[in-house]
């Protein structure tokens, strides 16, 4: 099995190292990641001057990415790997992705960026710096993929909580992202600086979702796609835009 592994905290970050260390033994493992931290970058790519370097750490030795971790994707499969790889994983995340949280995480985006090009994308993020035992997790649904992440276009959201005692448990995204409050302060020449602080409310407590259940102690499995249409509104907006009303009104 081909895998490639990236993220959003930077090439040489606990998290990945600690994955590397988990797969390579039983996958052939390429590592394509950012220079540096890049989370909150979401799907975003570079157009112009990705910038990628070599790079080696101990045994481990991959590609330094002067880019976001879907661009890390990109390059890696249409130039750094020799073959197409079997399954991409992004993480191990600093800091869990759930709810709307997803939509902004460069971990999720390496995901799915693979899921886009028909490759099972598997985005792990965890609570706790407890990164080996996340790491164990990824082998276990590394081996399972083929099966797990089908049909084409789906990508696996992990979320692992400090102590996950109640086992795995396959949920939806939930309604909940994160209550953002901005705090400001102003420097000594009158500059105002923004940093951003809050907390994951629940819209729910049901087990269904991945915010409750990351709470209640389980290993948070969401299958996700990168379809964004809303699909009980097709024939809604077909009956009042394509009756031809709507042109003459307008």
């Amino acid at each position: 099995m081909k895998v490639l592994l990236t993220n959003d905290d930077g090439i040489g970050s606990p998290g990945l190292m600690a994955l590397w260390e988990a797969i390579h033994p039983v996958a052939e493992v390429t590592i394509v990641a950012p220079t540096r931290e890049r989370s909150g970058v979401g799907h975003g790519i570079s157009m112009h001057d990705l910038h990628v370097y070599p790079w080696q750490m101990d045994a481990a030795t991959g590609y330094a990415v002067h880019g976001t971790p879907a661009d890390c994707v990109k390059v890696a499969i249409f130039d750094l790997m020799k073959a197409k790889p079997d399954l991409v994983i992004s993480g191990i995340n600093r800091g869990l992705n759930y709810g709307i949280d997803a939509f902004y995480s460069g971990t999720v985006a390496a995901a799915r960026e693979a899921a886009i090009r028909g490759i099972p994308g598997l985005a792990l993020s965890v609570e706790a710096e407890e990164f080996a035992r996340a790491a164990g997790f990824a082998v276990l649904l590394a081996r399972q993929m083929d099966s797990l992440a089908r049909p084409a276009g789906i990508m696996l959201n992990v979320n692992v909580p400090k102590n996950p005692t109640m086992g795995i448990r396959i949920t939806r995204q939930s309604f909940g992202g994160f209550r953002e409050v901005y705090h400001k302060e102003i420097d000594e020449l009158g500059r105002a600086t923004y940093s951003v602080r809050g907390e994951h409310p629940s819209a729910s407590d049901e087990l269904e979702f991945d915010y409750p259940a990351v709470r209640a102690g389980y290993v948070s499995v969401t299958p996700m796609h990168f379809d964004l249409t809303h699909y009980p509104s097709l024939n809604l907006l077909r009956e009042i835009l394509e009756d031809g009303k709507a042109v003459k009104r307008a």
